[in-house]
């Protein structure tokens, strides 16, 4: 039996710096409109088989500044697409990101392995980055 439930439940995240649980594995996170450059979702500490989905959902087009996933201390890898045709590399990164650019529907989706944060993502034009 597994040691967790997957709620994909989804949760709007605030307009501040926010840290994720452990016990959110599996939830939907909305970015909102940032209203300040540099705001940061920090993930929780390693675990094995620990995933979340982050997609862009600002009341307007797009992002005031980037919304930053940081890895917390560990690093992040995997790839994000970018459709203009741009291919981010996140091999080694700490965080990776909603850049203002990113549009509404613009997702990364973030799964860990038990010893790294591993990423794939899509943005519409180039709206993702490292």
């Amino acid at each position: 039996m597994a040691g967790h439930v997957q709620t994909n439940q989804t949760i709007q995240l605030p307009d501040a710096a926010y840290t994720v649980n452990a016990a959110d594995t599996g939830k939907i996170f909305l970015v909102p409109t940032l209203t300040a450059a540099g705001r940061t979702f920090t993930l929780p500490a390693v675990a094995a088989g620990l995933r979340y989905r982050f997609i862009n959902n600002p009341a307007a087009a797009t992002l005031v500044g980037p919304g930053i996933i940081s890895g917390g201390g560990t690093t992040v890898h995997g790839a994000l697409l970018n459709v203009t045709p741009v291919v981010v590399a996140k091999t080694g990164q700490a965080s990776c990101r909603f850049l203002a650019a990113s549009v509404k529907g613009d997702y990364i989706d973030v799964m860990c392995d038990g010893t790294n944060w591993n990423v794939s993502g899509m943005s519409g034009v180039v709206g993702l980055g490292a």
